[in-house]
């Protein structure tokens, strides 16, 4: 049986917490949230106006039906796969446990940067974004990136010092830019979905869902198309000004090279969550 794909998205987290998300696009598009080994100035918010019936655009068609049309199957113990433009779900597998996240949790993080912040901003790193642990761009503190660059660094090799500049510097408040995560997960109707954190370390009260996430990715691309630039970047370049030092990074997701017509892909680890 030859399978015609159309958009579709593909998300499955494994019993031991290992998670796979993938989009394979008809034609030549495609982008993977996939596997791998591992002064201040008080800002005015983008107002983003979205109606009720908009909101319908971005949720999934009975999903808990697990009408598993897809010619294949998963080792995960959850999974859905959806079709991006309709929210047709073909594949879904137990996609209502909640799992933890990791760095999958940083597709909420850069709506939210893209939705409140200019990405021509300069924000600037603070003692606790410099001390995060790996992945990192490795910043000191009191540099000064633009958001642009800084989203770079958090897609492509999952930066936790970047989400967490993002997150300090897009209201001033660390705090409420968790409480914007969250405000969209409920406007969403995500009842499955709770933030902590901008870059999706491990904490009890930190978890999403396949459906949950499925949904806010399909948000995210249809709704900030530019998502998938930072999500499809192989290698990029930080140079020297007098507000920051020299930075460069490659894309830590080995899908972009081995998956053909892959454009972008989304990567993390935690070991409550383990690779994602």
């Amino acid at each position: 049986m030859i399978w015609k794909y159309k958009k579709i998205i593909i998300f499955g987290l494994l019993a031991v917490g290992i998670a796979v998300l993938f989009i394979k696009f008809s034609g030549q598009k495609s982008i993977g949230i996939g596997t791998s080994r591992k002064g201040k100035q008080v800002k005015a918010e983008k107002i983003v106006n979205i109606s009720e019936k908009e909101k319908k655009d971005y949720l999934l068609d009975n999903p808990f039906t697990e009408n598993n049309l897809m010619p294949f199957s998963v080792q995960s113990d959850t999974a859905i796969a959806f079709d991006v433009d309709t929210g047709e779900v073909y594949y879904a597998k137990n996609v209502d446990t909640k799992r933890p996240t990791a760095s999958i949790s940083k597709i909420m993080t850069a709506t939210i940067v893209l939705e409140n912040i200019d990405t021509k901003e300069l924000l600037t790193v603070s003692k606790t974004a410099s001390e995060m642990i790996p992945n990192k761009i490795v910043m000191k503190e009191g540099e000064q990136l633009k958001v642009d660059d800084l989203l770079y660094g958090l897609m492509m090799i999952s930066a936790n010092d970047a989400a967490e500049v993002l997150a300090e510097g897009t209201f001033d408040d660390r705090g409420r830019f968790i409480e914007k995560m969250n405000e969209k997960a409920r406007w969403l109707e995500l009842k499955n979905t709770n933030f902590v954190t901008p870059s999706g370390m491990d904490d009890p009260d930190h978890y999403s869902t396949p459906y949950d996430l499925g949904v806010i990715l399909r948000y995210a691309i249809r709704k900030n198309p530019e998502i998938l630039k930072y999500m499809g970047t192989k290698e990029h370049s930080v140079f020297p000004t007098d507000h920051n030092e020299s930075h460069w990074w490659q894309h830590i997701s080995g899908l972009l090279s081995s998956y053909q017509g892959m454009d972008g892909a989304k990567t993390g680890f935690t070991w409550d969550a383990g690779n994602t």
